[in-house]
């Protein structure tokens, strides 16, 4: 991830573990947010609105870790069913 960028604030029927590589910044768990630089890991439970966002100057690259194969199996088309959707007004 590019340096002062971040991912869009999503969720998904999937645990993820974020394991940060390289550089530093912010992941947001609900309204939890935790600084993380290299070596840091964070748990991010199924269903939890989470967001990453680059704070440092260097780029921040994170390993995820998901159960997506296995949620895919019970879920079924995981994309059309879990994500989020904007709502209208």
């Amino acid at each position: 991830m590019p340096a002062g960028k971040a991912n869009e604030r999503h969720r998904h029927a999937h645990e993820t573990l974020f394991y940060i590589l390289e550089g530093s910044g912010t992941v947001l768990i609900d309204e939890a947010a935790i600084e993380v630089t290299a070596g840091d890991a964070v748990f991010i439970p199924r269903w939890c609105i989470h967001q990453s966002r680059n704070t440092g100057t260097d780029e921040m690259v994170i390993l995820a870790v998901t159960d997506f194969g296995l949620t895919s199996k019970l879920l079924g088309n995981y994309d059309q069913k879990t994500r989020m959707k904007v709502l209208s007004t």
